[in-house]
């Protein structure tokens, strides 16, 4: 799964999901992403990514989700992992 961890309050409008990089991050991920942005979207929030990779964000936008999947910054790839 690409969101091991429970979403945690951003603040009042957002929510946000730390994606881990040892995860895929493939279209079944945007899948599970996309279900729990409509979760979050129906109690008025919308769901900031932190931690994905540049092939995740690509099919992001070439689903037309990415108003949808806002996504912060990558984190940083550690030596070794």
């Amino acid at each position: 799964m690409a969101a091991p961890n429970w979403p945690a309050p951003l603040d009042r409008d957002h929510v946000m999901v730390t994606l881990d990089p040892a995860q895929p991050q493939d279209l079944g991920a945007v899948d599970r992403l996309a279900c729990l942005a409509l979760v979050v979207r129906r109690r008025g929030r919308e769901v900031r990514l932190l931690g994905a990779s540049a092939e995740l964000r690509e099919l992001i936008a070439l689903l037309g989700l990415g108003d949808v999947l806002e996504c912060g910054e990558e984190l940083p790839v550690e030596p070794g992992g």
